[in-house]
């Protein structure tokens, strides 16, 4: 059952990154659609499990914000100041929608 919910709890996480990436590389400008955004998000994911690896917290912040950086790159097709731009964007709605889409249901 713990199972279950953890698949759940990923999916449901994977397309919220998915549309937060969509709306901010839509507001950006960039022509690739929903699918892109998924495996985008799903990508960042899979680089932020394999980096908490590296033992050192700044280490393994450093290289999973490197290989995210070069994952936005590859799947956008840009270079690495739009790149950084994009990350800080996606980053700072995540933040917004992690911190408002929680208290959405009400104390239910």
């Amino acid at each position: 059952m713990v199972y279950i919910q953890s698949l759940g709890s990923f999916f449901v996480s994977l397309v919220v990154s998915g549309l937060v990436i969509y709306l901010v590389t839509m507001f950006l400008g960039s022509g690739k659609g929903i699918v892109t955004a998924l495996l985008t998000a799903f990508v960042g994911s899979v680089i932020y499990a394999l980096a908490y690896v590296v033992p050192t917290t700044f280490l393994s912040t450093l290289v999973a914000g490197i290989a995210w950086l070069l994952a936005i790159r590859h799947f956008y097709n840009t270079g690495w100041l739009r790149a950084i731009v994009m990350a800080a964007a996606i980053w700072f709605v995540a933040g917004i929608v992690s911190t408002f889409l929680p208290t959405l249901a009400g104390p239910f």
